[in-house]
């Protein structure tokens, strides 16, 4: 064909109306590229005539010297619609503005999420919870609206235009202003903090307009229509003549390609001076996908040191390679290694199964700078080394890290002038020795574990032994303890005892009577028999009362209350009679002997 693929896109979508260029390219590719082919396939030869759209989205503009400079009046505060509302509304009817209370603002996505998807499920709906001054504004949205529609909510709570409004802990970037949430994967709760734009940033309490993006450029699809609608509704699908008619499209080329398209394909995937390397991976899957199309491996949503640390960074048989992708737009191999390489199911299912895949985009000297150092703070200065001289035209490159026992090196670098073939024979080359050493360490790991196993059955039986030693230790010592206690209470108790009774003899001894001589008056002469064997005699008065003598043998260490004094005949014990008794009334006169027994 004389035509290149970016003009048979062109071509493909000006006739077709298909804007999607992913699902464009997908008719292209299942028809080898035959654009009549393709288009017949997405129209029906009935079909294939181009019709005068009556809503344009754009501005018919025979010159540039006829735009209009005049600079339109402001519209009041109160009347200004809501940016999604309007749209590029030249040649519409003025659309009718919504209804943003909470009720119908649901009830209209719902309604339009039904609608245009699944009619079995309904739309996910999304709580962001904004913090605003002293305050948390709850607000629920389906997932099929955006950041303008989240912005329009705030403006009615809080009553602060949407021109005014900034939400931290959001990615700033206009390409997100109009980007559906599902597109975003965001959670189902958010947290975001709403700051207002001063005055003197250029917004007024009392005029604050939405912003509006207008493109002035020539009505292509009318020259579209007056040049190839006569040759698509006659061509039949035979080449020859395909070649015939493909000259008819060759007209004003610069044209063809819809002009938001090839924006979004020349937009980086990385803008330049990227400081955050979380919302570089982030931006740069989100706009991969809406470059190449979503078949293609998962990209990891995070820093290259958190992709190191979940790749390599594991037990030996939970790791996995990680593989970084490198891109660079200006090489010619890049469009061929993401849509044909990274999307073909093989790669893709060895690449989802064995590797963590984590993408940049070098184009940028910045980003590559930027690239170098995180590699550099990961594996060392040395790392960045190889890497720093791939020339464009082999990029994109795949670079596979992989850690063998505890070095992390890389393993190798693949460049993007390889065919399907060789690529899935590098990567299954790769998986096979790192599976060969892989189950060599999850073997020494798992013996490893089984040592330090029985080194801490070991030691807990040698604790629990200690353990057991230490409580015995601590009962005999308890034991000693009491048994130390309570001898000295026993000793304190007789020692106090002992006291009592020295002090109570001590005093009986005060008041006994002495001995009367040998023949003073009438006596008595007692003999005592005491308990081991001993006997004592003393001389009392006979009329002296039996509490003498019964103090008498209190002062010798006999108290009554410890011993009996038993007479010998009759035999009675003299300590139950009355003491007031005399000796001579118990007949105890002129002698007697009386024996101590203890009680």
């Amino acid at each position: 064909m004389s035509e290149n693929r970016e003009e048979i896109l062109a071509d493909f979508q000006a006739c077709t109306g298909v804007e999607d260029v992913a699902e464009a390219i997908f008719h292209l590719e299942e028809t080898n590229w035959d654009l009549l082919r393709a288009v017949s396939r997405v129209m029906p030869p009935d079909t294939q005539a181009f019709h005068a759209r009556s809503d344009p989205d754009v501005m018919i503009v025979e010159n540039d010297q006829d735009v209009p400079t005049a600079v339109p009046k402001p519209i009041p505060a109160d009347k200004v619609t809501d940016m999604m509302d309007v749209g590029n509304n030249i040649g519409h009817s003025p659309a009718k503005k919504r209804d943003y209370s909470s009720s119908s603002r649901e009830n209209n996505f719902a309604s339009a999420s039904t609608s245009s998807g699944s009619a079995s499920t309904g739309p996910k709906m999304l709580t962001f919870n904004i913090k605003y001054c002293d305050r948390v504004i709850k607000i629920r949205l389906p997932d099929s609206a955006n950041l303008s529609d989240l912005k329009q909510r705030l403006s009615n709570e809080v009553n602060v235009a949407p021109c005014r409004q900034t939400l931290s802990n959001w990615a700033r970037m206009q390409i997100y202003e109009k980007t559906p949430f599902t597109k975003l994967m965001l959670p189902i709760e958010n947290d975001l903090i709403l700051t207002v734009k001063s005055m003197s940033d250029g917004a007024a309490a009392e005029n604050d307009y939405p912003d509006h993006e207008l493109t002035v450029r020539k009505n292509q699809q009318v020259q579209r229509e007056k040049r190839s609608m006569p040759t698509i509704v006659q061509i039949d699908s035979d080449e020859d003549e395909f070649e015939d008619a493909s000259e008819s499209f060759n007209v004003d080329d610069e044209y063809f390609v819809d002009n938001e398209n090839t924006t979004k394909k020349q937009e980086p995937l990385i803008p330049e001076n990227v400081e955050d390397e979380l919302i570089g991976t982030i931006t740069f899957n989100e706009r991969f996908t809406n470059r190449y199309g979503p078949i293609h491996p998962a990209f990891y949503q995070g820093t290259l040191d958190e992709a190191l640390k979940d790749a390599c960074n594991k037990p030996a048989k939970d790791r996995k390679i990680l593989a970084l992708y490198l891109h660079h737009d200006a090489s010619v191999l890049t469009n061929v290694f993401c849509t044909h390489l990274l999307g073909f199911e093989s790669i893709m299912q060895i690449i989802e199964k064995n590797f963590v895949l984590w993408g940049w985009d070098i184009t940028f000297e910045s980003n590559r700078q930027k690239f170098h150092a995180a590699l550099a703070n990961c594996l060392g200065p040395t790392a960045p080394l190889n890497l720093r001289n791939i020339p464009v035209d082999k990029l994109p490159a795949m670079v596979l890290i992989m850690k063998i026992r505890s070095a992390t090196e890389v393993f190798n670098v693949i460049n993007g002038n390889v065919s399907v073939n060789e690529l899935l024979s590098t990567l299954i080359e790769c998986v096979e020795v790192f599976s060969d050493h892989q189950s060599v360490e999850v073997k020494e790991e798992a013996e490893r574990l089984e040592r330090e196993m029985v080194k801490w059955e070991q030691d807990q039986a040698y604790r629990e032994s200690l353990e057991a030693d230490r409580a015995k230790e601590e009962a005999k010592q308890r034991q000693e303890k009491e048994e130390r206690e309570t001898k000295k209470r026993i000793e304190n108790e007789k020692a106090e005892s002992a006291a009592k009774k020295e002090a109570h003899r001590k005093e009986v001894e005060a008041r006994l009577p002495s001995e009367p001589p040998a023949g003073q008056g009438e006596q008595t002469k007692i003999r005592f028999r005491l308990p081991k064997g001993v006997n004592i005699e003393r001389r009392f008065p006979a009329e002296s009362p039996l509490q003498v003598l019964l103090d008498f043998l209190v002062v010798q260490g006999y108290p009554k209350d410890e011993f009996k004094v038993i007479s010998s005949w009759p035999r009675r014990d003299l300590t139950v009679l009355d003491e007031n008794q005399t000796l001579k009334d118990l007949k105890l006169c002129p002698q007697e002997t009386v024996i101590l027994e203890e009680r």
